[in-house]
C-alpha cells in the first residue's frame, strides 16, 4: 500500500472512532484533529488547526501538552469540564502521549473520551440487553409467557400511550380489565403486565372461557374434592395453582351468570372453596381480564358488581384502523419472520402494496393482517426482494388504488394543525428516525451514516425519542 493510501486509510479510520484525537506540534500548535474532537469543540477543523493549545481552553487544558512536553512522561486519566463554544457542557477523560525522535520530543498527542458518548453508548448497552433477554423470555420462560412489552410493535401515539399505562399499572396486583377486537392483542397485554411486575417469575395462566364448557369451567378453576361428584379426584384449581403469579381469563362475557356470581365472591373475599369441600383457601392472584365489546358494563354484558370487581383499572387496545401508521412497521416485522421461516430475502413492500395494506379495514385486526403477509411470502418468487399487489390475497387485487393527491399513509397521520411546534417536530424527528432503524434493521452504524450523524448522537435520539429497538433486529 502506498504512503499517501495508508495515511489516508488512517485518517478516515480516526474520523470515525468515538474517541477525540488532537494533534500538536512541539510548539504547542494544533496540527490535525479527527471528527470526535471537532464535534465536541463545536468548530471546524480549519478553525482549530494552527492554533496553540494555550489558546485552547476546552478539551486541551493550557498547561497539559505542555505538562508532557516538560516530563517527556505521558498523563493518563486526566479529567477535564469545559464549555464549548455553544456554552455546551462538556466532560472528558484525557490520555495524553510525547511522539518522541532520537530522544527528542517531535509530537503531542491528546486521546479524549467524553461522558456523553459513555452515557449513550451504556444507554444503547442497557437497551440491547433488554432485547436479548425479550428474545429468551420470548423463547423459553418458566413462568408460562412467550411475550413482554418489547413484544408489542407500534409507531402510533395511542399505543405509546397505553404501553406506558401498562407498564406503569403492572407493578402493583390491581386487577386489569382489557378491550379489544379479536386479533388485537389482548393476551400479549396481560403477558406484559405480567412479566413487567413484581412477581413476574410466578406462573401466567391464560384461559379462554369461551372454549370451555361451563361445568368443567368451574371444576378448572375451583379445583375440586375427590367424591365429590362422578369420577371427581382431589385436584387444585387454577386460582390456587397461579399463586402469587397471573390468572388471565380471556372472552370473560361468555361466562354465565352462576359463575359470575361464583366468581365475585372469590374476588371479594380473595378465598376460593374447592367444589364438594367445606374449607376456604387463601388465594393471591392477580386478576387480568378480557372481553371483546368495549370498556362498560353494558357493552361487556357482565353483572355490574362483578365488572367494578375485575375493572378497576381498565385498558382499551385500539383496532388497526384506528392506528394505520402501525400498519407497515407490524408489516415489516412479518416479513422478517417469515423470511426466516420460509428461507426467503424480502427487505420491503413496494409502494402500491404498501398503501393498500394502510386502506384496508382490518377486521381480524394485527392477526389478519399477519396471516396476509404469509399469503404474500408464499406467493412471493424466491429471487424478489419486494412484495407487490399481486402477491396479496384475491380481494386485494380488486381494490382501486386511490386518485392522485394526498397518499393514504398521509391521510393515516393526524392531523398536524392541532400539534404545536415542538409537537411536531418530535414527531417527524421519530418517524423519521424510526423509519430509517427499520429499513436498515437496527444496524446503528448503518443508520447513522444514512441520518448524517454520529453513532453516539444516534443513541441519544433514540433515548430521547423512547423508539424500540428490539422489533428491528
Amino acid at each position: 500500500m502506498k504512503i499517501e493510501q495508508e495515511n489516508r486509510l488512517l485518517r478516515e479510520i480516526l474520523d470515525q472512532i468515538p474517541v477525540g484525537v488532537l494533534i500538536t506540534d512541539k510548539d504547542l500548535n494544533v496540527i490535525w484533529c479527527n471528527n470526535a474532537c471537532l464535534e465536541n469543540e463545536s468548530a471546524t477543523r480549519e478553525e482549530l488547526i494552527g492554533i496553540s493549545t494555550r489558546d485552547l481552553y476546552s478539551v486541551m487544558n493550557p498547561n497539559l501538552h505542555g505538562r508532557v512536553l516538560k516530563s517527556q512522561q505521558p498523563l493518563i486519566e486526566e479529567h477535564y469540564s469545559f464549555r464549548d463554544s455553544k456554552n455546551r457542557q462538556v466532560h472528558s477523560i484525557n490520555n495524553s502521549y510525547p511522539f518522541t525522535e532520537k530522544g527528542e520530543v517531535k509530537y503531542l498527542f491528546t486521546l479524549s473520551l467524553y461522558l456523553n458518548y459513555v452515557e449513550n453508548y451504556f444507554a444503547g448497552a442497557i437497551e440491547y440487553k433488554r432485547k436479548l433477554e425479550s428474545e429468551k423470555d420470548h423463547l423459553a420462560r418458566a413462568n408460562g409467557t412467550r411475550y413482554t412489552f418489547y413484544s408489542i410493535l407500534y409507531q402510533s401515539r395511542q399505543m405509546h400511550d397505553l404501553v406506558t399505562l401498562a407498564r406503569k399499572i403492572s407493578v402493583n396486583d390491581s386487577a386489569v380489565f382489557i378491550s379489544g377486537e379479536t386479533g388485537t392483542g389482548k393476551e400479549i397485554f396481560a403477558q406484559g403486565i405480567h412479566n413487567a411486575g413484581l412477581n413476574s417469575e410466578s406462573p401466567f395462566i391464560g384461559i379462554n372461557c369461551a372454549a370451555i364448557p361451563e361445568t368443567l369451567l368451574e371444576s378448572l378453576l375451583f379445583g375440586s374434592q375427590k367424591g365429590s361428584y362422578t369420577g371427581a379426584e382431589t385436584h387444585a384449581g387454577l386460582f390456587e395453582q397461579a399463586g402469587r403469579g397471573t390468572l388471565f381469563l380471556d372472552e370473560i362475557d361468555s361466562m354465565g351468570a352462576a359463575l359470575q356470581s361464583k366468581l365475585l365472591r372469590v374476588l371479594q373475599e380473595r378465598v376460593v372453596r374447592r367444589i364438594g369441600d367445606n374449607r376456604d383457601r387463601k388465594i393471591r392472584c392477580r386478576f387480568i381480564s378480557a372481553a371483546g365489546k368495549g370498556n362498560g358494563q353494558e357493552q361487556t354484558g357482565l353483572r355490574k358488581d362483578l365488572f367494578y370487581r375485575l375493572a378497576p383499572i381498565t385498558l382499551r387496545i385500539p383496532p388497526l384502523r384506528e392506528r394505520k401508521e402501525d400498519i407497515p412497521i407490524l408489516a415489516s416485522h412479518f416479513i422478517k419472520k417469515f423470511n426466516t421461516r420460509f428461507g426467503l430475502h424480502v427487505k420491503s413492500l413496494d409502494k402500491a402494496c404498501r398503501v393498500l395494506l394502510v386502506n384496508h379495514d382490518w377486521e381480524g385486526n394485527v392477526r389478519e393482517l399477519e396471516n396476509c403477509i404469509e399469503y404474500a411470502m408464499n406467493m412471493v418468487p424466491r429471487d424478489e426482494e419486494s412484495l407487490i399487489v399481486d402477491h396479496l390475497p384475491g380481494f386485494f387485487k380488486q381494490c382501486d388504488l386511490p386518485p392522485p393527491g394526498p397518499s393514504l399513509l398521509e391521510k393515516a397521520e393526524p392531523d398536524s394543525s392541532s400539534m404545536t411546534l415542538k409537537e411536531l417536530l418530535h414527531k417527524t424527528e421519530q418517524e423519521h428516525v424510526t423509519r430509517i432503524l427499520t429499513e436498515t434493521r437496527g444496524n446503528i452504524s448503518q443508520a447513522a451514516k444514512r441520518l448524517g450523524i454520529r453513532r453516539e448522537a444516534l443513541y441519544y435520539r433514540i433515548k430521547k425519542l423512547s423508539i424500540d429497538l428490539a422489533p428491528m433486529k
